[in-house]
């Protein structure tokens, strides 16, 4: 029995598009689209990328702006920096559908997120698409302060369902998060874009929607 499903953010709910930053990179600063990623997601031998810091709540929104700032040796405006660290997001509307329709169906069963994230783009999600209100609850790791796959992150979702461990599903997109949801007794679904009516199979089993 399927009482509890608990979905990932990214590259489940919205696509990240990490291209997008890249060309905003390049039209306004001049930088190479390809150095978006070495700029923010990684780092030399014993340091941590940009994105680790935020994504685990240890720097804040000023912080980042200026650290990016001084990695990249540039001066830039608040607005035009949350604009391309923003822009990375697509929806993926068959997911957003399926989930508006498990939120009115007449099983409406417990709908949770657990996701690796920080709290700027938490916030945009939030204010841009709709589908993050439908939820009964978040376990976002800026938050708890530390990502998936550690288990702390699985622990505190268990503390927002009184559901037993057997009847959560969890879908996500990075298999090395749904081995961990395993260890703890949990369904678990590895999705990837264009498995949306096998997704739909496993849950329609138990769930009418």
């Amino acid at each position: 029995m399927i009482e509890t499903i608990v979905f990932d953010i990214g590259n489940v709910l919205v696509f990240t598009e990490l291209e997008r930053a890249g060309k905003f990179l390049l039209e306004h600063w001049g930088i190479p689209t390809e150095q978006f990623v070495p700029i923010f997601w990684q780092a030399p031998p014993g340091e941590q990328p940009l994105a680790h810091f935020v994504e685990l709540g240890q720097m804040n929104p000023e912080e980042f702006l200026q650290a990016f700032e001084s990695k990249a040796k540039i001066k830039v405006r608040e607005d035009n920096f949350w604009r391309m660290w923003n822009c990375i997001f697509a929806p993926n509307d068959p997911m957003i559908a399926l989930v508006e329709r498990l939120y009115i169906s007449p099983d409406h069963p417990r709908l949770l997120i657990c996701s690796n994230i920080n709290a700027m783009h938490h916030r945009y999600l939030r204010q841009n698409f709709p589908v993050m209100q439908r939820f009964d609850g978040e376990v976002c790791s800026y938050r708890i302060g530390a990502m998936k796959p550690d288990t702390r992150m699985f622990s505190e979702v268990e503390h927002l369902t009184p559901d037993s461990r057997s009847s959560i599903i969890f879908i996500d997109d990075r298999e090395e998060n749904v081995r961990a949801a395993q260890t703890f007794g949990w369904q678990t679904f590895h999705y990837q874009r264009g498995k949306e009516q096998e997704l739909e199979r496993v849950l329609t089993k138990e769930l009418k929607f």
